[in-house]
């Protein structure tokens, strides 16, 4: 696994910018489907544009989850090899 600063895999650019794109897609299907009921009174653009945003808001939150589990998991492996190397190296 590559490790961002300071090992954080949430501090990975690609993982960053994955949640700048869902954002993106949240703001900008938003925008679609409330243009879509005030401007074009378009029901497809109005009900597609707010699945969408439903869509990749779900998925964005989702990232976040399995992105804090997997900052997790990268701590407690952390330590656990951190409380290793203290035992190989502590003299008896």
């Amino acid at each position: 696994m590559a490790d961002g600063k300071n090992g954080d895999p949430r501090q990975e650019p690609v993982y960053a910018g994955i949640l700048n794109a869902l954002m993106a897609t949240v703001t900008i299907a938003a925008v679609i489907s409330l243009s879509g009921d005030l401007y074009f009174d378009n029901a497809a653009m109005k009900h597609g544009g707010f699945a969408i945003a439903i869509v990749a808001g779900v998925t964005y939150f989702g990232f976040r989850i399995w992105g804090s589990h997997r900052a997790e998991q990268w701590r407690k492996e952390k330590e656990r090899r951190e409380l290793a190397r203290s035992e190989d190296t502590d003299p008896d």
